[in-house]
């Protein structure tokens, strides 16, 4: 049992001590994680915000403030992203552009099916010196979760979901599954699935395209290979993540697909380590960067930042090529109502 598994079982609150001994760094490293600043790799800081947001770890600003050692500065509510790499991902860029300002970041954990750590996040949104709130929305709609924190202090929220629509900064997630489905287009794939809700890829069109509604991660990925979800004739997939990326390839390898050979696939996250999987992912770049500083200035100036926005870009690696030009003969037997497996392959 660790520190931090003592800690939930025992009603006394975590330390950062705890936080620090189940991330495996020092108890500095944790406040600069939690403070957004700079002095350790991203992977760090992802692994202490994902501890510090799933055992509701809080330190006490508000002695802090009155002392005089912490200065003006952001908070980033995480709502309901408990164990969210994308939500870690994107509070980090947060991080960097809150910092580019001269100010700090606080991280602040809420769950909406938890009264008591709602209120806490609460409490904390209002401690003093605090310029702003950034809600980062993981889980339910957006309105009730900002509703019930009840914030006076200026705020924009943003949704680390594919298909959200962002209340503030721009919303990049269509134009990023655009991309990627214009991209296996030129390819010549013309039966393509999505990992996403219907009313999702219904923003972009449905020509050649089938949603599949499914959750965006590795466990997501491994039921859709496992259970054959895929169309039978489908040649292409886009995935809303990497960790999905990683639970598909892993499934359809086990049962014979090959990716990219027999399926070419996209994902809608990226970060550099995608060139190191097996195959290396093709994805795109949705902008983290620019969402986040574009989310800080309209926060700090009271207005969207007039440069435009960046546009999502493809990053190619090995996952996608073009489709082949002898269609595959799909055995008979397997899972879906064709009678047929996933892909069209055994």
């Amino acid at each position: 049992m660790t520190a931090v598994d003592r800690r939930e079982a025992d009603p006394r609150a975590p330390t950062i001590y705890d936080v620090a001994a189940a991330a495996g760094v020092s108890h500095t490293t944790v406040s600069r994680a939690i403070n957004g600043e700079e002095g350790m790799t991203d992977a760090t800081r992802r692994r202490v915000l994902e501890i510090v947001a799933r055992v509701r770890f809080t330190p006490n600003l508000s002695a802090r403030v009155l002392a005089g050692r912490v200065g003006p500065r952001l908070a980033a509510v995480m709502v309901g992203g408990a164990g969210c790499p994308r939500a870690a991902a994107l509070v980090g860029a947060i991080a960097r552009a809150t910092e580019r300002r001269g100010l700090a970041l606080t991280m602040i954990g809420a769950d909406p099916s938890d009264e008591g750590s709602m209120e806490a996040a609460a409490q904390r949104i209002g401690e003093p010196g605090l310029r702003g709130v950034v809600f980062v929305l993981c889980d339910g709609e957006p309105a009730e979760s900002i509703a019930l924190l009840r914030t006076a202090s200026p705020w924009v929220s943003m949704s680390v979901h594919p298909g959200a629509i962002d209340d503030g900064p721009d919303d990049h997630a269509a134009a990023a599954l655009r991309v990627a489905v214009d991209h296996l287009r030129d390819l010549g794939h013309d039966a393509i699935a999505c990992a996403l809700p219907a009313t999702v890829v219904d923003r972009v069109g449905r020509r050649s395209v089938t949603p599949l509604a499914v959750p965006a991660t590795a466990r997501g990925g491994l039921r859709v290979a496992r259970r054959g979800m895929l169309p039978h004739d489908c040649t292409a997939v886009v995935v809303p993540s990497l960790s999905f990326a990683l639970g598909l390839v892993s499934g359809l390898r086990a049962r014979g697909v090959r990716v990219p050979q027999d399926l070419s696939l996209v994902s809608l996250e990226d970060h550099p380590d995608a060139a190191h999987f097996s195959p290396p992912v093709s994805a795109v770049d949705s902008g983290l960067a620019d969402r986040a500083e574009r989310a800080v200035s309209r926060l700090l100036d009271g207005a969207p930042a007039e440069a435009p926005a960046q546009l999502p870009r493809l990053v190619l690696r090995g996952s996608s090529r073009t489709r082949s030009a002898q269609p595959i003969d799909p055995p008979a037997g397997g899972a879906g109502s064709s009678g047929r497996s996933p892909a069209g392959h055994p």
